[in-house]
């Protein structure tokens, strides 16, 4: 842009990776701004163009979770780039986050057939075939994908998932065992428990989770001690997990301090509140972020990981018949996790033998 400032592309990709980058957790508080400055350039000086509806409808959604407002801009350009399959993606994703999963996948299939070849139009389709709790569908489209793009972490995570969903760890581990060279294992192991789903991963792999750093995380300390202090806790390990949990303690009750209305670092708070013991602390940071995402409005992904993590929450302090409840409602709603998933998950083992939860586990969707 230095060198051409009326380069309208230049301004819109500007704008879309300020807007990643909040999305992804940088806290810089100029990013923000920056994007919506960007993506505003963009459109000044191209307004028939698509990327500068692409950027901004991007910086609605990532950075002013203002879904509603990011669908409407991308449908306006639409109405001049029908074909755009960056903005048929785009208002796919917006969909979804609107809780109309099954709206969703009209303009996503759409940028699937108008451009075959690339691979992110895959990631969208299988998540959003996930979150509607249709493995099949998502493991045909994520294959389709890493045909395409082998090595992508995002997509070996969704093929996973869905191997999960049916209840088949054996089918996600040995998918796991195949993968190519290429994959950094750090990487797969850092993403996988950033998720909570470590416990899918072989036990080398596990035992690497307990040798990595912050650094593997993005420099997250709350997430990366909250990753170690769960594997810690799934061992047996109490000791270690408590300590690992303080430490995620500190660093979740200063992002939730700086950023009350992300339910993220209210998830991350009470699930290490409750592997400390600290009951009523731990509850009421994990209805704080269902609150902030209440699933009745949004049933998004989100929303369904506040439920998630509610339920861990109640699990870990022993709280059996509230965490059921709390699942009884998460699958009721659009999610990743099946009654086949909680057969499997040992975060909820301690919730086994119990008739209600085995019968939750059992039943057929």
């Amino acid at each position: 842009m230095a060198l051409d400032p009326k380069f309208a592309s230049a301004w819109a990709r500007l704008s879309l990776a300020r807007s990643m980058a909040v999305g992804n957790g940088a806290s810089s508080p100029e990013l923000g701004p920056a994007s919506l400055a960007a993506a505003e350039q963009a459109r000044a000086l191209a307004p028939e163009r698509p990327d500068g509806f692409y950027a901004l409808g991007v910086y609605y959604r990532a950075v002013r979770g203002d879904y509603a407002r990011g669908a409407e801009v991308l449908r306006q350009g639409l109405e001049r780039s029908p074909d755009d399959v960056d903005l048929l993606r785009n208002l796919g994703y917006a969909e979804g986050e609107l809780g109309r999963l099954e709206a969703a996948l009209t303009p996503i299939r759409r940028a699937t057939s108008l451009d075959p070849r690339a691979w992110q139009n895959y990631v969208a389709l299988a998540e959003t075939l996930t979150l509607l709790r249709r493995p099949r569908e998502a493991r045909e489209a994520v294959d389709r994908g890493l045909a395409l793009s082998p090595t992508n972490l995002t997509l070996i995570e969704s093929r996973v998932r869905t191997h999960l969903q049916e209840g088949d760890l054996a089918a996600a581990r040995a998918f796991l065992d195949r993968l190519p060279e290429g994959v950094d294992p750090t990487e797969l192991v850092a993403a996988f428990a950033y998720w909570n789903d470590a416990w899918v991963l072989d036990d080398a792999r596990r035992d690497l989770l307990l040798r990595l750093t912050p650094a593997a995380f993005g420099g997250n300390r709350g997430e990366w001690a909250h990753a170690l202090a769960s594997e810690e806790w799934q061992r047996g390990h109490l000791e270690e997990a408590r300590r690992y949990a303080e430490e995620a303690r500190k660093s979740f009750a200063e992002a939730a301090a700086k950023t009350p209305d992300d339910p993220a670092p209210h998830e991350g708070l009470g699930a290490a509140l409750a592997l400390l013991g600290r009951d009523e602390e731990a509850v009421r940071e994990g209805e704080c972020a269902v609150a902030l995402v209440p699933v009745e409005k949004l049933p998004n992904d989100w929303s369904g990981s506040a439920l998630k993590y509610l339920a861990y929450i109640h699990t870990r302090l022993g709280h059996q018949e509230e965490a059921i409840d709390v699942l009884e409602k998460m699958l009721k709603h659009p999610y990743r996790i099946t009654r086949a998933w909680l057969r499997i998950d040992p975060n909820f083992a301690p919730l086994r033998g119990n008739p209600r939860f085995e019968k939750l586990a059992a039943e057929s969707p």
